[in-house]
């Protein structure tokens, strides 16, 4: 999707974002909906963290507010999350991926790298937890979220096949 020639910051950071989606796609697309679905961590108070299924709704869910948050700091119109991203198949998933990394692109790829750095607080993004983050360091955060993720399913992963 990037032009492998730009120079430019923020197709930097989104050409990783792909990456790491497509990590994270090669991890998940032998899935079956049984194992989705299968409780995989029992001991979790975290909802997010119990299953496949739950991990890839929260991973699509970020992505959607990471966009919106940026959208909201640069005073320009959010995208709709979908109503239920509770998919019942890892290819609802795959797709849902792959149209968020297309969305940042479109919405994303007009910034310029002064525009993606602050220095001063006054003009960074709070995030829904506190921090505060320019759009360069929002955007990386959300690479490496889903690093983190995918490194997580890896693991799941690994059980189903003992």
């Amino acid at each position: 999707m990037t032009d492998q020639y730009s120079n430019s910051a923020i197709k930097a950071i989104l050409h990783e974002y792909e990456l790491a989606k497509n990590g994270l796609v090669n991890v998940i697309e032998n899935v079956s909906s049984t194992d989705l679905l299968r409780k995989m961590d029992l001991t979790t108070t975290d909802p997010d963290c119990v299953s496949i299924q739950s991990i890839l709704r929260h991973v699509c869910q970020s992505s959607f507010g990471y966009l919106n948050s940026i959208q909201i700091n640069r005073e320009s119109r959010t995208i709709e999350v979908p109503a239920n991203l509770w998919y019942d198949n890892i290819a609802d998933y795959i797709d849902q991926l792959n149209e968020l990394i297309r969305i940042h692109y479109i919405y994303l790829t007009d910034l310029s790298d002064q525009d993606i750095e602050v220095i001063t607080d006054e003009n960074k993004i709070i995030s829904s937890w506190g921090q505060k983050y320019d759009i360069e360091q929002l955007l990386e955060h959300a690479v490496v979220h889903i690093l983190r993720h995918r490194y997580q399913l890896e693991n799941f992963i690994k059980k189903f096949s003992r």
